[in-house]
């Protein structure tokens, strides 16, 4: 009696779920932290990996399931069924269906392990393709209205950011730029960067484990006192980015 009323109420909850899954618009996919909005090439690749395992899930939920499904129809008690034969279970230990299955397990791992592996390469620092067009002597004059804006040295560098995490804030400074921590050109929680090019960030921690994170840009990279760490950021449009650091740093 009770898995009848479970049925029929699996049954009516897979289309309300489903009407519920319609209700959400792309605006509420879109707010200022959203991961589904990627807004660069490093927050694009993270997002394809996500939809590529989304969807190999999507299929495996739909073959488990339809399969249960019909091994419960097919296969429910009925009126009468104790004067009928008992089932032979002949899928038990049948060498040929484990077989597969581990098969299918493990290729189901490389279908989610080669995007990953390539997006772990691709994001862990700026790619030789994109240095071209986004070294400083690409977008920025090195000499402007008789004023140097960087050394000769670093003109064909990719502009590089110092992320130095602290309690409760970020501290960014331009080195390449001769903007460093002082008052005049320190500014907290705020980053500055060129529209359409690849930037180097250099994280460091002053005291805490910190995790620096621009949803739209790209993913989560930690900040680990007594350790260098890096990654790299692109930003396709003009705009504000809102990011936070995504681990506590205590009281």
């Amino acid at each position: 009696m009770f898995s009848r009323i479970l049925s029929r109420v699996g049954l009516f909850a897979a289309p309300l779920l489903a009407l519920v899954m319609a209700g959400c618009s792309k605006e509420e996919l879109t707010v200022r932290q959203s991961t589904m909005d990627p807004k660069g090439p490093v927050a694009q690749v993270q997002f394809d990996v996500f939809m590529d395992t989304v969807w190999l899930v999507v299929v495996l939920f739909t073959l488990v399931g339809g399969l249960l499904v019909f091994a419960v129809i097919k296969f429910r008690s009925r009126p009468g069924d104790e004067n009928k034969p008992a089932i032979v279970e002949d899928g038990h230990g049948n060498p040929l269906i484990e077989i597969g299955l581990i098969t299918a397990s493990i290729g189901a791992l490389v279908v989610i392990a080669i995007p990953t592996l390539s997006a772990i390469w691709y994001t862990d620092d700026v790619p030789a393709e994109a240095v071209p067009a986004s070294k400083l002597s690409a977008w920025y004059p090195r000499v402007e209205g008789g004023r140097e804006n960087y050394a000769k040295t670093v003109e064909e560098q990719v502009l590089e950011v110092d992320v130095i995490g602290k309690q409760w804030w970020f501290r960014f400074e331009y080195p390449q730029l001769g903007l460093t921590n002082d008052a005049k050109h320190s500014v907290p929680n705020e980053l500055v960067i060129p529209k359409g090019k690849a930037v180097r960030i250099n994280l460091r921690s002053e005291d805490v484990i910190h995790s620096f994170w621009v949803p739209k840009i790209a993913g989560k990279v930690d900040l680990m006192p007594g350790r260098k760490n890096h990654m790299w950021i692109q930003a396709d449009q003009t705009g504000h980015y809102y990011g936070q650091c995504a681990e506590f740093c205590g009281d």
